[in-house]
Formats: C-alpha cells, sequence, structure tokens
C-alpha cells in the first residue's frame, strides 16, 4: 500500500470515539452549541488530546461549509462582527501569551460564568419569573464575550459559552442564533488552523482519520439543522439554556481537575 493507514484505525476504541465525537460537533454545528466542548475529550479517550484536537479541526472546517450552506442567508450581522471583532484580539493576546495564560484557571472561571447564566435562567423560570424580553448587550460588551471567545477557543477549544451568554438574550430566530453562532466558529476555526500546521500537528495520519469521519460528520450536521429548523422558539431556548449549564459545569469539572 502507498500510503499506510494509520493504527489506530484496527482499534474499536477510536471509531467508536471519533464516530460519536463527529456526531456531537454536527449536533452542535447545526444549531445546538454546547455539544462541540464534549468531542475533544470524547476522542481523547481513544488518543492522545492533541491528535484528537488536530483530527477534529478539518472535520470542524467541513462542518462549517455544510453549516455555512444551510444557514447562509440566516445570520445577525451586528452580533457576528461584535462577537468576531472581540474573538480575534483574544486569540492575538492566547497567542502572544500562549505558555503562560494558566489554561486550567481560565477553564474554571469560564465554567463559572456559564453555569451562574445558564442556572440563572432556570431558576427564575422554575419560580414564575417574568421574562426579560430580547435586548442586545452594548458593543463593548459583545467585544467582551467575543475576546473570552476567542481566547478560551484557541486555548482550550471551548469558544461557544461566551457567545451563547452573549447572544441569547436578544432571542434571535432558532435558525439565526444557529447561523451567526456557524459564520464565527468558521472564522475562528480557519484562523487556528495556521497555528495547527505551524506546529506540525495535521499530519498524514490524522488527516486519514479526518477524511474517514466526514461522511458521519456531514449527516450529523444536516440533522442537526433539520432539528433546529422544527423546533420553535420557545423550546430551542430552553434547550440551549440547559446545554450551556452542562457545559459550565462539565467546564468548572475540568478546570478543578487540573487545579489538583
Amino acid at each position: 500500500m502507498l500510503f499506510p493507514m494509520p493504527e489506530f484505525f484496527a482499534h474499536p476504541s477510536f471509531w467508536a470515539a471519533g464516530l460519536l465525537s463527529v456526531i456531537l460537533c454536527g449536533l452542535s454545528k447545526g444549531g445546538f452549541s454546547g455539544l462541540s466542548m464534549l468531542s475533544t475529550p470524547v476522542l481523547s479517550l481513544a488518543l492522545p488530546p492533541l491528535e484528537a484536537a488536530a483530527i477534529l479541526l478539518p472535520v470542524l472546517l467541513v462542518q462549517d461549509f455544510f453549516s455555512i450552506w444551510s444557514f447562509r442567508r440566516e445570520c445577525d450581522r451586528e452580533g457576528l462582527i461584535v462577537l468576531l471583532v472581540g474573538a480575534i484580539l483574544g486569540m492575538i493576546v492566547a497567542g502572544v501569551f500562549a505558555t503562560t495564560i494558566p489554561v486550567s484557571g481560565l477553564t474554571f472561571l469560564l465554567g463559572v460564568i456559564a453555569t451562574v447564566f445558564g442556572g440563572f435562567w432556570w431558576i427564575r423560570r422554575w419560580f414564575g419569573a417574568k421574562q426579560a424580553p430580547p435586548h442586545r448587550a452594548s458593543r463593548p460588551v459583545g467585544v467582551f464575550w467575543g475576546f473570552l471567545c476567542g481566547l478560551t477557543s484557541f486555548i482550550a477549544h471551548v469558544g461557544s459559552p461566551p457567545a451563547q451568554i452573549y447572544l441569547m438574550p436578544i432571542r434571535l430566530a432558532p435558525a439565526v442564533f444557529a447561523g451567526t453562532m456557524t459564520w464565527l466558529f468558521f472564522a475562528i476555526n480557519v484562523i487556528k488552523t495556521g497555528p495547527f500546521i505551524a506546529l506540525g500537528l495535521l499530519s498524514r495520519e490524522t488527516l486519514y482519520a479526518s477524511a474517514a469521519l466526514v461522511p458521519v460528520a456531514a449527516t450529523a450536521v444536516l440533522v442537526g439543522v433539520r432539528l433546529v429548523r422544527v423546533t420553535p422558539v420557545e423550546r430551542f431556548y430552553p434547550i440551549i439554556h440547559t446545554l450551556l449549564l452542562l457545559a459550565g459545569l462539565k467546564l468548572c469539572w475540568d478546570g478543578i481537575v487540573a487545579l489538583r
């Protein structure tokens, strides 16, 4: 064989973890933001974390193209621009101070923020408090959430909670919410590709693995898109707040474990 297949192709654990990872990514790209945070940890059960992240990056880019095509006419441009400006600044800071930023502390802090935001929403709902009318935070506040999004995405691959916290109070239509998140993380993933290549993380073996997972990854995106389009607003946002709460709890746990 001209190009031998990676050794891990022979292990069922890779296929089980890989398929579950790309399904979670696909549903997230389809609009149920937060599920993708589980993808790298799941694949890391079968492979080293950096290798898992390298395999998933090309898959994410392919999924982004499917998501962008599906939501090509549905995007909150103001929210996207504000978040993207902050995200670029966050990635610049992350690139310059990557070796000095305390990843565990940052992960825990982000987890606390996400848990408080998602939990407070459910507490108010549980006690029957009147829901706040749709509102958009100021641009500096949006840039701040975008900055955290870019910083945590570059350092720890967990950038969705800050973007969700900024977008959810606007009460966008589910497809518009999903489209905005899609365009934002497509731009972030493209920018992250350069450092991955420079660090030599994208090898022939990882690209083989990415290509093998792409068909399932693309299908998962289309399923997620379909689910978003048939989910009414009154059900969509409770689901998104629940995913944010669960993501926050997971980040808190990851941060505590890393700090030990």
